[in-house]
């Protein structure tokens, strides 16, 4: 890949806002499998969507390997491209290094609709930084950019505890988080203070009852 490509793929990563990135990020993770999700994320994020244009053949294999006969047949076809990616993501969200590698860094036919590229060399997404003394990474597409944004925030990547979540996967605002939210934290609120009061519940009893017995018979000091 000859230098001019190379500004411009570096020109692209410095124009995108890393903070922005997340929100598609987490829609795409989160969706159900209803045409309707596929349809209002399809809208809403039209460069992370990639709807094809026409159903996929039976020996169309297409982004991480996945084909399309093992999606929900709810899903509409040309939404197939968008299913992968979100099947990706979720394992990445989970911890998979592997299949974080495979989207950052890219084979030459691992994304079909790409064009042939003979120079192709995985290395032409890293730039070696002097001064700041480290490799820089160079998306090539709105999804990776999205994909290496989560990997830095890795540690705050989280899938919701409570296994009745509608959308699980979110970015927690401290690494000890387990919940996306408050309602999702409360089954486990309830059912923490349920084992505290059948172990210990008696105990706090007898000894509140000490208490009020003391204040109730103490003489007022002269």
């Amino acid at each position: 890949m000859n230098s001019s490509t190379d500004e411009t793929l570096e020109n692209l990563a410095a124009k995108r806002d890393p903070s922005k990135l997340l929100d598609p990020l987490k829609d795409l993770a989160n969706l159900q499998d209803d045409p309707a999700s596929f349809e209002r994320f399809a809208r809403r994020w039209p460069v992370f969507a990639r709807v094809l244009d026409d159903d996929p053949s039976e020996n169309y294999v297409g982004f991480g390997g996945e084909r399309w006969s093992k999606m929900p047949p709810s899903i509409p076809k040309r939404f197939f491209r968008t299913w992968q990616m979100r099947e990706v993501l979720r394992e990445i969200w989970g911890g998979n290094s592997k299949k974080l590698g495979d989207v950052l860094f890219p084979g030459p036919h691992d994304y079909p609709d790409r064009k042939p590229d003979p120079d192709w060399l995985p290395a032409h997404q890293l730039k070696v930084d002097w001064h700041r003394g480290e490799f820089v990474y160079i998306p090539e597409t709105e999804f990776q950019g999205a994909v290496y944004e989560l990997f830095r925030r890795s540690p705050f990547a989280k899938v919701c505890a409570n296994r009745d979540c509608p959308a699980p996967y979110f970015i927690a605002a401290k690494t000890a988080q387990r919940y996306c939210s408050e309602p999702c934290a409360e089954p486990s609120q309830r059912a923490y203070k349920l084992r505290w009061w059948k172990e210990h519940g008696t105990e706090w009893r007898r000894k509140k009852s000490r208490r009020k017995r003391g204040k109730r018979y103490r003489q007022p000091s002269r």
